[in-house]
């Protein structure tokens, strides 16, 4: 992946780059979003398809999170030489269980069903087959529109090192969540190949859908992402004198996902103390005594 000539070339294709009038110059985003259901905007598609296009040979891309199409759409246009996995199981925004229907008929309208190979998984199922597969392709362009919980932003983002492309992009939409954002900062702070190039996280969300875009190279062999360092270290009795039980039950459940995100990273022993802390609180915490062991 070319992740310079995407950030060089990204400004060019806009109108009013910066400004909230930002639109693409290209008409066909306009209308891809107004003939295919979709949540993401213009902007976003316009992004996704340079992204695709800066693909470099063996590399694919993937997205997590394909709903009726629009973002695999936008991706390929005048990108015939390009494949894409998608990724969606369906388990969200389909009660009438016509999204697989619309979805394939959205991808023949525009000729584009031999380019796409779909996965009705979750994401963690998905990623592992991949990884266990040892394809030849690696995964240049990453674009998550999956599920917003912090286990699932963040395990979407640990998953993907051994089968992404030694310089890819990722690319993580709704980011204006604090669960995504806190995500994204565990995941920078243990994880000096990635860092953040784009964060249009606050400002502008109806057009950028709160994206951010880190660039990911294997060959950084330092940590500069000092500015997000976990806090492991923590007075946990002093902290919870302080607020209030509501505020105490997310507090908790903020603490056992870094005692996760730890465990992921083989940081055992701060992972450990975490748990033990937070037993001091409740012993009763059947979450806790499982994740400790």
């Amino acid at each position: 992946m070319d992740n310079q000539k995407f950030q060089q070339e990204l400004p060019e294709l806009f109108n009013n780059w910066g400004e909230v009038s930002c639109h693409p110059k290209a008409n066909i985003f306009k209308s891809i979003s107004t003939t295919v259901n979709s949540m993401i905007s213009p902007n976003v598609m316009q992004l996704l398809n340079l992204a695709v296009f800066c693909l470099d040979e063996n590399e694919i891309y993937c997205e997590i999170g394909t709903f009726q199409g629009a973002s695999v759409i936008a991706a390929l246009i005048n990108n015939s030489d390009k494949i894409a996995y998608a990724v969606d199981n369906f388990s969200e925004l389909d009660t009438e269980g016509e999204n697989f229907d619309k979805l394939s008929s959205n991808l023949e309208a525009f000729n584009l069903t031999d380019q796409v190979f779909f996965f009705s998984q979750d994401t963690e199922e998905f990623l592992v087959e991949f990884k266990n597969q040892e394809l030849s392709e690696k995964i240049g362009v990453y674009f998550y529109d999956g599920s917003q919980d912090y286990r699932s932003y963040l395990l979407g983002l640990l998953a993907l090192k051994q089968i992404i492309s030694n310089q890819a992009l990722i690319i993580i939409t709704n980011c204006q969540w604090p669960s995504c954002q806190q995500a994204v900062r565990d995941f920078l702070a243990t994880n000096s190949q990635a860092r953040l190039m784009i964060d249009f996280n606050q400002s502008d969300y109806l057009l950028w859908n709160g994206v951010q875009i880190l660039t990911w190279d294997s060959q950084r062999e330092y940590n500069n992402n000092s500015e997000y360092d976990l806090t492991v270290n923590i007075d946990f009795h002093q902290a919870i004198t302080k607020i209030t039980e509501s505020e105490t039950k997310k507090y908790v459940g903020e603490m056992e996902s870094k005692g996760l995100l730890l465990f992921f990273e083989k940081r055992y022993s701060e992972a450990e103390r975490i748990y033990y802390n937070l037993l001091h609180l409740n012993k009763k915490n059947a979450n806790v005594w499982q994740n400790l062991g």
